[in-house]
């Protein structure tokens, strides 16, 4: 409930162009089980799992691992899926749309929200090149 509830937060204060005071944020966290890999959360409340950031080879969760779910070209919670909502070039909820309003956010181990994870350069973004850079040759 508290992460719907700082996702909309997030969302009202990207809308009306203005950030989160560092209180709010620090008051939100909240330690979670599993690895440190940042998450990647999509769909119209945030709130569908897509897999995390990690780069090792063998992690199953990862983006990058074609051999997983969230990896894999074919599966629907894929952002290399080009015909999927979250990797469509069309779909408002896609990170690889250059115009999309709501694409996925990447979560960190604590539930904070720290950017989103979109090729739209018109919403305001903190995540560096190093993120960023990768998505790009994920949504070619």
């Amino acid at each position: 409930m508290k992460i719907k509830i700082l996702v909309i937060a997030i969302l009202v204060s990207m809308l009306l162009g203005c950030g989160l005071p560092d209180s709010f944020m620090r008051a939100q966290r909240m330690p979670t089980q599993g690895g440190g890999a940042p998450m990647v959360f999509g769909g119209v409340n945030r709130d569908i799992y897509l897999g995390n950031i990690s780069d090792h080879p063998a992690d199953m969760d990862s983006i990058y691992n074609p051999s997983g779910k969230y990896g894999d070209p074919n599966s629907e919670f894929s952002i290399r899926n080009t015909k999927s909502d979250y990797g469509s070039k069309t779909s408002n909820l896609s990170a690889c749309n250059p115009d999309a309003f709501n694409p996925p956010i990447i979560v960190d181990r604590y539930n904070m929200v720290v950017g989103v994870f979109t090729l739209n350069e018109s919403l305001k973004s903190t995540l560096p090149p190093a993120i960023i850079d990768p998505l790009r040759k994920l949504c070619k």
